[in-house]
This record gives structure tokens, C-alpha cells and sequence, in this order.
């Protein structure tokens, strides 16, 4: 089983996270690791959540709201970082497209900046919900329920063949698996049908191919030239990518199942 002070220390930990970024003097121009880390804590304690209505428990959060907010915040600077670095590698250089990210970061952690008091009282707010009543025991038959549930909707999402359209949901499904793997005592893991290894590199080679897919959809917007070398080589990539993930997929699907 897994107790809910097991789940109260994971969700400390994740909270810890939020408000030590939220405290911090560089909160206002804040790095690419910074973000990735503070998402990571929310997606965790979103993890956390959902987990726990297989217990049938589907209480409102007053806080999830601010939470949520604060995540998109937090992503809007994230895409813009990841296209400006890579924005940089094209040898053109494309300016326009440049700029207005570096706009949008600028803005977008102004604003989060200014948000840092009610992002801080959301988080403590948070806190004081979920200890209450949001987490209970989870027995193990819960446990191997949700899993075996995850486990057959990411091999309908991953059967071939492979859809685009939905290999960023699998990868949302596959990091949940991930993160609530922190809280599972070996005993009931063993019992558990995933390889997390691959799985984990499954998802890792899926994050790829989606920023460059975005990075796509960003120069597609800007109408960037589709006879300069930097788009060709961007549709390249996209697409060898995906190959990338259809060989690892067919290649270790039993093995990623256990089955």
C-alpha cells in the first residue's frame, strides 16, 4: 500500500521546490533549468492528484486553479527558451522570430514576477488542502488497478501505427507513470507490468521530437523561407525523430510491457 504520509512527504518535496524558485533572487529572469524544474514539481503533484481518484476520491481543489496558472505561466517561458536556443543554431539567424520570444519571456516573467506573493500563498494554501483531506491510503490493489489502467491506454496510444497527433498525450501518461513510481515501495514495483527504463526513454525521444515540432509550428507562423536550409533541415529532423521513436517503440515494445 502506499501510505498517505508517504504521499504528504512527496508532495512537501514538490511544494519545496515551487517555493524555494518563488523565493529566489533570479525568480524574475529565470533560467531554462529553473523552469524545467518548476514544472517538473507541478507536474509531479498533478501526478499526485490524479492518482489518488482511484480511491473514487474526485473532491474540488480550491488552490488547483493558481497551480494550473501558474504551470502555463511557467510553460509560456519554457517554449520560447527552447525555440530561441533554437532559433540560434540556423544560420540566419532569423531575427523577427528572435525577438519576439525574447519579448515574450521578458513579459511573461514580469508578470509571473509580480504574481510571486499570491503564487506563494497559493502554494501554502495548497499545502493545507491536500494535508487535510485530498490524500488517504491507497491499498495495493489500487495500485496494480491504475497501473494496469495506464498501461492499457498508452499501448492503444502507442499501437502501430503511430499517430502524431497523439504521442504527446502518451508522453504526459508515461511521465505520470514515472513520477508516481518515486512513491512505490520494490515490493509492489516488482509487481508492476513496466520496463521504466525504456519507458523513460520512450518519453524522452517523444520531448524531442515535440520541441521541434513547436520550433516547426513557430517558423511556419512567421513564414519563414521553405527554401532556406534551416527549414529543410527542421522537417528533417521532425521526421527522422519520429522514426526514432517508431524503431525504440517496435523494437522494445514487449520488453517496455512485460508482456
Amino acid at each position: 500500500m502506499l501510505s498517505k504520509l508517504d504521499q504528504i512527504r512527496f508532495l512537501e518535496n514538490e511544494l519545496a521546490g515551487i517555493i524555494a524558485f518563488l523565493s529566489a533572487p533570479g525568480a524574475a529572469k529565470p533560467g531554462k533549468k529553473k523552469i524545467h524544474d518548476l514544472r517538473v514539481n507541478i507536474k509531479k503533484i498533478m501526478a499526485l492528484i490524479e492518482f489518488n481518484k482511484i480511491r473514487g476520491y474526485e473532491a474540488g481543489i480550491l488552490s488547483l486553479p493558481r497551480m494550473k496558472y501558474l504551470f502555463r505561466t511557467a510553460g509560456v517561458i519554457r517554449n520560447s527558451q527552447v525555440i530561441i536556443s533554437n532559433i540560434q543554431k540556423l544560420d540566419n539567424g532569423q531575427k523577427k522570430i528572435l525577438h519576439y520570444h525574447r519579448d515574450i519571456i521578458q513579459q511573461t516573467s514580469k508578470r509571473m514576477s509580480l504574481d510571486i506573493p499570491i503564487h506563494l500563498k497559493m502554494s501554502n494554501d495548497f499545502r493545507d488542502e491536500m494535508r487535510s483531506d485530498k490524500l488517504g491510503t491507497i491499498s495495493k490493489e489500487q495500485i496494480l488497478l491504475y497501473h494496469g489502467i495506464k498501461s492499457d491506454y498508452i499501448k492503444k496510444i502507442f499501437k502501430e501505427p503511430l499517430n502524431p497527433e497523439t504521442l504527446h498525450e502518451g508522453r504526459k501518461q508515461i511521465k505520470h507513470i514515472l513520477y508516481i513510481r518515486e512513491m512505490i515501495k520494490p515490493p509492489i514495483l516488482k509487481m508492476i507490468q513496466f520496463h521504466y527504463q525504456h519507458l523513460d526513454e520512450l518519453q524522452n525521444l517523444i520531448g524531442k521530437w515535440h520541441d521541434t515540432a513547436v520550433f516547426l509550428d513557430t517558423a511556419r507562423a512567421f513564414k519563414m523561407d521553405k527554401n532556406h536550409k534551416g527549414w529543410k533541415n527542421l522537417v528533417k529532423k521532425k521526421k527522422d525523430q519520429f522514426e526514432e521513436i517508431r524503431a525504440y517503440r517496435s523494437d522494445r515494445n514487449k520488453e517496455i510491457f512485460k508482456s
